[in-house]
C-alpha cells in the first residue's frame, strides 16, 4: 500500500457497528470463544459433574423409597437431589455470573478500557450474562440427561415442559436481578460481596437443596428464614413439576411463581440503583482501573 493511501485510509477515522444486539452479540460471542478456548477446563469440568452426581447415585441407595415417599417428592431422592442441585447451580451462575466478570475486569485492568470503548455498558453486562446463562444452560440439560441414563424418570409431557420452561425464566429474572446489585457492590469494593456470600451459602442450606423443606417444620425460625430465600420455592416448584407432573395451575406451583414475581419486582428496581450506583461511584473516585 503507498504512504498517500495509507494516510487517507487512516484520516478517514473508525466508524463503530452501531446496534446494541451487534454489541450483545459481539461480547457475548467474545467470552464463549475464551471459554471453549479452555478444553482442559471445560473437560475436568464436565468430570466433576458427573462425579457428584454419581455420588448422589449411590447416596440414594441408603434412603427408602417408602420414607421418603413420605416427605412429598416421590420416592426417588436421586431426582430430588438432581433437579435441586442441578438447578441451583444454574441459578448461582446467573447470580455469579455478572459480579464474577467485572471483578475479573477490575483486577486485570481491563475495566477501564470496557467503559471508554464505544460498546454501551448494558449492552456488556447483558453479553456477559447471557455467556453464563448459556454455559449453564450447558450444564443443567446435561445433569438431566445423566440422571436419565441412572434411571431417573422425569414426568414429561407438554403442560409440564412447558410449565417447566415458564417457571425457569421467571426463576432467572428473579435471581438476575441480585446479580445486577452484586455487580454494582463489586464494583466499590473489589472483593468480599456480602451478597453472593449470602445467597450461595445461606440458600444452599435453607432453600432445600439437599432435603424437603418438611424436615425443617420443626423448626419455626429456620423455616422462615426459608421461605424469605427466592431460591426455595422456584427448586420447590421445578421439583414439584418434573417429579410430581404437576403445572401452573396447580396451587402450589404457581403460589411459589407469584413469589417470585414479586420478588423480581422489588428486587430489579433496587438491582438498578445498586449497579448504578456503583458504576458512578467507581467513577467519582477514578477507581476504574485500580484493584
Amino acid at each position: 500500500m503507498r504512504r498517500a493511501e495509507l494516510v487517507s485510509l487512516l484520516g478517514e477515522g473508525f466508524k463503530p457497528a452501531r446496534g446494541g444486539l451487534r454489541h450483545i452479540w459481539a461480547v457475548f460471542w467474545a467470552q464463549m470463544k475464551i471459554f471453549l478456548s479452555y478444553k482442559l477446563w471445560v473437560a475436568s469440568d464436565i468430570l466433576n459433574t458427573m462425579i457428584s452426581i454419581a455420588m448422589y447415585y449411590f447416596m440414594s441407595f441408603q434412603i427408602p423409597p417408602e420414607e421418603f415417599r413420605e416427605l412429598g417428592y416421590g420416592e426417588s431422592y436421586l431426582a430430588f437431589s438432581l433437579v435441586g442441585i442441578a438447578t441451583a447451580y444454574y441459578l448461582w451462575a446467573c447470580v455469579n455470573r455478572l459480579s464474577h466478570a467485572m471483578q475479573h475486569e477490575i483486577r486485570e485492568g481491563t475495566f477501564e478500557t470496557v467503559v471508554s470503548s464505544q460498546i454501551p455498558l448494558w449492552s456488556y453486562v447483558i453479553g456477559q450474562s447471557a455467556r453464563g446463562f448459556t454455559t449453564g444452560l450447558f450444564w443443567l440439560l446435561g445433569s438431566f440427561a445423566a440422571g436419565y441414563a441412572l434411571g431417573v424418570r422425569y414426568v414429561a409431557t407438554p403442560a409440564t415442559l412447558a410449565s417447566a420452561a415458564l417457571l425457569f425464566v421467571v426463576m432467572v429474572v428473579a435471581l438476575f436481578s441480585l446479580g445486577i446489585a452484586s455487580a454494582g457492590v463489586i464494583l466499590v469494593y473489589k472483593k468480599g460481596d456480602p451478597l453472593t456470600f449470602f445467597f450461595t451459602v445461606f440458600a444452599e442450606f435453607f432453600s432445600g437443596i439437599m432435603f424437603p423443606l418438611k424436615m425443617l417444620e420443626k423448626y419455626p425460625l429456620l423455616k422462615a428464614i426459608s421461605l424469605a430465600i427466592p431460591y426455595t420455592h422456584g427448586i420447590d416448584a421445578l421439583r414439584r413439576i418434573l417429579i410430581l407432573g404437576e403445572t401452573l395451575a396447580s396451587p402450589s406451583v404457581w403460589r411459589s411463581t407469584l413469589v417470585l414475581l414479586g420478588f423480581s419486582a422489588l428486587f430489579i428496581p433496587l438491582s438498578m440503583l445498586s449497579f448504578k450506583w456503583g458504576y458512578n461511584r467507581v467513577r467519582q473516585l477514578g477507581e476504574t482501573a485500580t484493584y
